[in-house]
């Protein structure tokens, strides 16, 4: 049995950012390496990366631009042949992509990436496992777990979790390969300590459930108000429907609460829960009966919430394309990807893809020397300085933009009057400085 366990570092948290380093790392059935997929990325030129993320990982950018060979034009690639290459030489059976928190960062990201640089995001044989799902499930059912890896801490941070384990000594150093390297002794130790496989984990668990208009005890961790986990929390549930993505439930504790305040269809809708079947830890109860209150409860949620379904259930996204690659319609797919590695033609393509391909054009072209670029590159970015660092670029559906360009000086100096290392902010503000962004359109962006 074959395995990938993989990292990826970022210029930002958010997935209009690019990767700085990444690793991928097979292993065979006694987690054993075979084979490493690992660079680091030149930032690009459209990137002003965020200096909360460059003290994160420790990056002198300055210094990474010297070092860095490949563009992530040519790291999509890379990446992208390294996976379909470990399928095809595992004979057709699943290959486990393994990361921590990957399921709601680094997928996503690496998804967002691949696709941006014309390769298929979605390899042949390649499923996706997510070790920090695997310790909130554990967090459900294993007091041993809870003592050992959370104690007063209470933290499910990787760092966290492998000290406690005794497999971390000093800082966790936030560079690819070497937390795959931690993340694969967590596995290992996972397995030993407590007899669960990353490798087979599944964290949502009630397929077996899903009958329409069943009402089921359903288990998931939880927080508190104050941010602190809890764990377990156990509440009936009212089946509504499923597709190979997700499945929606009415939390009807939710729906009891709801129903004593309100009225409103809208406030009531919120009872109703979507689970990514490949994100959220969703468990079985642990047996208690059903009281005739809470199926009553379950029958008045069914009938007014019967015509909810995947397809009406969510609202149109309106924030950036990358930020929400996967409302990317398939039908783009192959068009755009010959686009932006062959040149072809945008007709055809829906704004989101052309939005990707002008994207992939003013990468590549403002690499080109300096000096050499064309009138319609400069323009093209400064267009995209303006819509990018100039408050327009929408991070999600709740309003949140993107930082300007003076928000992101300004992070700089308020590091720095918090400690933050002079050396890594200064050589991030002297890259600020000479980037193509602030010298097309840093006049206008900080007037």
């Amino acid at each position: 049995m074959f395995s990938i366990f993989y990292d990826l570092e970022t210029s930002d948290l958010q997935r209009v950012g690019q990767i700085l380093n990444f690793a991928f790392v097979l292993v065979d059935s006694q987690f054993q390496t075979q084979e490493i997929c690992a660079s680091e990325v030149r930032l690009s030129p459209l990137q002003l990366p965020r200096a909360g993320a460059i003290l994160a990982n420790r990056v002198d950018v300055i210094a990474h631009q010297a070092n860095a060979k490949l563009s992530e034009f040519d790291a999509a690639e890379m990446i992208g042949d390294f996976l379909v290459k470990v399928s095809r030489a595992n004979g057709g059976a699943p290959v486990p992509l393994i990361g921590y928190n990957s399921a709601k960062f680094d997928l996503p990201y690496l998804r967002t990436v691949l696709i941006r640089n014309g390769i298929p995001p979605y390899p042949r044989g390649i499923v996706n496992r997510d070790l920090f799902q695997l310790c909130r499930a554990l967090a459900c059912k294993s007091e041993q777990f809870l003592t050992e890896a959370l104690g007063e801490e209470k933290s499910f941070r990787l760092e966290a979790i492998t000290r406690r384990l005794g497999l971390l000594t000093g800082e966790q150093l936030h560079e690819s390969f070497e937390d795959v390297q931690l993340t694969v002794r967590l596995a290992e130790t996972l397995l030993e300590r407590y007899g669960v496989d990353i490798r087979s984990f599944e964290p949502y668990r009630v397929q077996d459930l899903h009958q329409r208009g069943l009402v089921s005890m359903l288990r998931i961790p939880w927080k508190h108000e104050d941010g602190s986990p809890g764990y377990g929390m156990e509440f009936p549930a009212l089946f509504l429907c499923s597709d190979k993505s997700g499945a929606l439930w009415v939390d009807l504790d939710r729906y009891k609460t709801l129903l004593g305040e309100s009225a409103d269809e809208g406030a009531l809708r919120s009872a109703v829960q979507w689970y990514k079947l490949a994100e959220h830890v969703v468990l079985p109860g642990d047996g208690r009966d059903l009281t005739s209150d809470e199926r009553a409860l379950g029958a008045d949620a069914f009938e007014r919430f019967r015509t909810v379904t995947l397809q009406n259930y969510f609202a149109e996204r309106s924030c950036d394309i990358e930020q929400h690659i996967y409302r990317l319609p398939f039908s783009d797919f192959d068009r755009l990807f010959s686009a932006i590695r062959h040149g072809g033609s945008a007709d055809g393509l829906s704004k989101d893809a052309r939005h990707l391909l002008r994207r992939s054009q003013l990468e590549r072209g403002s690499e080109n020397p300096a000096g050499s670029l064309t009138d319609d590159l400069k323009q093209g970015l400064r267009d995209y300085a303006k819509y990018r660092y100039g408050g327009r670029l929408r991070l999600n559906d709740k309003g949140e933009t993107h930082p300007t360009l003076k928000d992101l000086y300004n992070e700089i100096e308020v590091l720095q009057g918090q400690g933050g290392d002079p050396k890594l902010l200064n050589s991030l503000r002297q890259f600020y400085d000479n980037s193509e962004i602030v010298q097309l359109a840093g006049a206008e962006l900080l007037s």
